[in-house]
């Protein structure tokens, strides 16, 4: 247990995030489920979902700035399995050029 205060919480961990995540989606439906949820359910900040590793986001794929609305496109048709990121960094160094 990590002492919090004079609370006790047990350590996150990917069993303990999914265990709680399940346990919301039985009580209301997948559609109940977000990040937000499932942080306050365990009592932390949704960030701390990603930083201590109990998360770990997937990039499907990686969109040029020029190709945003391709990128709209493959995730509206439900194609995405992960996130679809757009990568503004390479915009901005091919103009600087």
């Amino acid at each position: 247990m990590v002492e919090i205060g004079t609370q006790q919480r047990a350590p996150l961990s990917r069993k303990r995030v999914l265990d709680t995540a399940v346990a919301l989606a039985d009580e209301g439906g997948a559609d109940a489920l977000s990040m937000r949820r499932i942080a306050q359910a365990l009592d932390v900040v949704p960030m701390a979902l990603y930083k201590h590793g109990a998360l770990i986001p997937v990039v499907d794929r990686t969109y040029a700035l020029a190709d945003t609305a391709e990128g709209l496109r493959h995730v509206e048709r439900g194609h995405a399995r992960g996130k679809a990121v757009i990568d503004v960094a390479a915009a901005s160094e091919s103009s600087a050029a």
